[in-house]
């Protein structure tokens, strides 16, 4: 974005959300010149919200999701995409399976895809992309929009990064679940509020 002759190359935000939210934190720290992060409803303790969606799986489906991560990284290492899983199915095992995630139907659009490759959640380094692992150095403005009714993510990771971080985060609280955010009534509040912060940083 810095090489466009139509961008400030020192006024420069980020707008995240969900596991997102979690990886902008991580650019932000390590870029050094981000004048404001927003994050909504964030992920930001990777181990916690992995662990809350095993326990929304029974263990036969988590023993068969862990098989299923192994069989994508042998594809992987001959060229094979591997297998996929649904993004979200109340029906069957699915990569988000808290009982709210039917509304990504609602959010994600007419092109939307409900599948992931089981490879990219390897790729992902959630390990070394936790979020919470750089909350002490943290200093970029960075404003948590937190769900509180969230079954996706891990709340606790997000109010441990602030503690961590002090004073460069703010925190913004919605009575909503993770994904009224992206829709009616709220979105318009939600976007205000994001809106408000990077203008209170430009």
């Amino acid at each position: 974005a810095r090489n466009r002759p139509d961008v400030d190359a020192d006024r420069i935000v980020m707008w995240s959300t969900s596991f997102g939210g979690g990886l902008a934190t991580h650019v932000a720290h390590d870029d050094g010149n981000i004048r404001a992060v927003v994050a909504q409803c964030p992920m930001m303790d990777n181990p916690k919200t992995i662990k809350l969606g095993m326990s929304q799986r029974s263990p036969a489906q988590n023993n068969k999701l862990k098989r299923l991560a192994v069989t994508a990284a042998l594809m992987n290492l001959v060229g094979l995409r591997g297998p996929c899983l649904p993004v979200t199915d109340p029906g069957r095992m699915s990569i988000i399976p808290s009982d709210e995630s039917v509304k990504f139907h609602e959010v994600g659009g007419p092109t939307w895809r409900n599948e992931v490759a089981v490879l990219s959640f390897a790729k992902g380094q959630t390990g070394v992309n936790n979020p919470i692992r750089i909350a002490d150095a943290f200093t970029t403005p960075l404003l948590l929009q937190i769900c509180e009714q969230d079954e996706t993510v891990d709340n606790a990771g997000a109010e441990a990064f602030a503690e961590k971080a002090g004073g460069s985060v703010t925190k913004k609280y919605y009575d909503c679940g993770h994904f009224d955010l992206y829709l009616e009534p709220l979105f318009p509040n939600s976007a205000a509020d994001a809106t408000a912060y990077f203008l209170s940083h430009l």
